[in-house]
């Protein structure tokens, strides 16, 4: 494994959204499998990193700009919890455009939950 592989994972601050009418919806257990699967990539040569957007602030999006601007990244993943909610599409756009104007070379991909995320970034990198 190439230890170049730098790799942004984009989810949803769990700690700061915590909507009891979603069923299975569980913050701390998605927390919990989110630092799993990073320590995984990690284990598994990558260097891998969370960023958290906080879907309640008024500046959601201003964690993923200081992120993108301050680091280079192979491939950026951007979490299910952002794009499987139908209203918080205009964040979506928007962290979607900020990766297209700060992270020209990086392969994009979306896992469908937590629990695939590892091999969706795997199987990004492996794409030319």
């Amino acid at each position: 494994m190439d230890t170049q592989n730098r790799v942004l994972l984009i989810g949803v601050d769990t700690s700061k959204f915590l909507n009891s009418n979603i069923p299975g919806y569980d913050p701390a257990e998605i927390h919990r499998q989110s630092v799993i699967a990073k320590d995984n990539l990690i284990a598994m040569g990558y260097d891998a990193k969370w960023c958290y957007i906080d879907i309640t602030s008024n500046n959601a999006s201003e964690a993923l700009s200081t992120e993108l601007l301050a680091n280079q990244f192979d491939c950026i993943l951007v979490g299910a919890g952002l794009r499987k909610r139908p209203d918080q599409l205009r964040l979506l756009e928007t962290l979607i455009n900020i990766i297209h104007l700060n992270a020209v070379g990086s392969k994009i991909c979306f896992n469908e939950d937590v629990h695939d995320t590892v091999e969706t970034v795997k199987q990004s990198l492996k794409l030319n």
